[in-house]
């Protein structure tokens, strides 16, 4: 049914990384999901799906356009996939995120507050203040990450945590 050059799909999952972008590869042998006139059924060789809502026929108002009419009762789908679970990597990324945008405001306030010029010291109060706070994110950041387990960490994540604690 095919042409023997393309008897093959691949699939890759990529992520936005510069470095490595792609995080999973997959072959798709087509003769698995096609029928070349053989007696066997396509779902023989696919698992039994069975649709858990009901068959719904299109509707039209001007014979160009159809939909159907779901309106209030939408149509969901749960999908289940052995990825593996990356929110405590998020999490960290996000915490170092948030500090840095934290102190990229502060310093903002403190640099308008300082072309006011107002002479009252109020820059290097909120100087201090914004210092004080990236002091405690960052003690409360080394704080959750030595206290976490090293419970599902891989080397890479182990060494990845012990060059952002060393870099905070």
């Amino acid at each position: 049914m095919f042409p023997p050059l393309c008897q093959r799909i691949k699939i890759q999952i990529r992520d936005n990384d510069p470095v490595n972008s792609v995080i999973a590869t997959h072959f798709v042998d087509l003769k698995s999901i096609s029928n070349d006139g053989e007696k066997e059924s396509v779902k023989s060789d696919v698992h039994n799906w069975s649709s858990t809502t009901s068959k719904v026929k299109p509707m039209t108002h001007d014979k160009i356009y159809y939909f159907l009419p779901y309106w209030d009762d939408k149509p969901c789908m749960h999908l289940r996939a052995p990825w593996p679970d990356l929110r405590r990597r998020m999490y960290n990324s996000n915490m170092i995120g948030k500090m840095a945008d934290a102190l990229e405001e502060g310093l903002n306030e403190v640099s308008a507050l300082d072309v006011l010029d107002l002479g009252d010291g109020q820059p290097e109060a909120k100087l201090r203040s914004v210092l004080e706070d990236l002091c405690m994110s960052c003690h409360r950041y080394v704080t959750i990450t030595n206290g976490a387990g090293a419970l599902g960490f891989t080397r890479l994540d182990k060494n990845r945590l012990k060059h952002c604690v060393s870099t905070v």
